[in-house]
């Protein structure tokens, strides 16, 4: 899923239903930041795996630590976005934690399954994960992610807006 809005499904539904534990912004930009990769390659015609580095777990993990170091003084940018949608999400160290490790953890899960050139667990080469879910499956989980996000973010915000804490 080279850079693909098919991530952001997941991430979304994830993110909606614990919103008090994880950081949303955070967590939307870590479940696509991985995907620097696959467009560098493309972009720049490197002559180097799409699915290299940074889909490993070892990768992944230094993104996260660079979108969580990241997060940290940027997040306050994101609220006046996320206040516009209705979403009220107090600013914690923890929940941008683990908004930006969930988030490439979960990228990385997604995309082993498609891809037979990833190395979820180098520096130990090979794919455990490979065709153990189809890609029809993979995209389906994606689609029905994002569209249970409309119904969660729907009822969240418009139908029990004023029974719901401000998180």
């Amino acid at each position: 899923m080279p850079f693909t809005p098919y991530h952001e499904g997941p991430a979304l539904v994830i993110g909606l239903i614990f919103l008090r534990f994880i950081d949303l912004p955070t967590l939307l930009i870590s479940s696509i930041i991985v995907d620097i990769e696959p467009l560098a390659v493309i972009f720049f015609g490197l002559p180097y795996p799409l699915h290299g580095f940074f889909h490993t777990f070892l990768g992944a993990t230094l993104l996260g630590t660079v979108t969580f170091v990241a997060m940290l003084p940027l997040r306050k940018y994101f609220t006046p976005f996320m206040d516009a949608f209705g979403i009220h999400q107090e600013i914690k160290r923890s929940n941008i934690f683990w908004g930006a490790y969930i988030g490439v953890y979960k990228h990385i899960l997604l995309d082993a399954p498609l891809y037979i050139e990833m190395n979820p667990f180098f520096p130990q080469l090979g794919n455990p994960f490979y065709g153990v879910v189809s890609p029809y499956d993979i995209y389906s989980l994606c689609t029905i992610s994002f569209i249970l996000a409309v119904v969660i973010y729907v009822l969240r915000v418009a139908v029990f807006r004023k029974d719901l804490p401000e998180v």
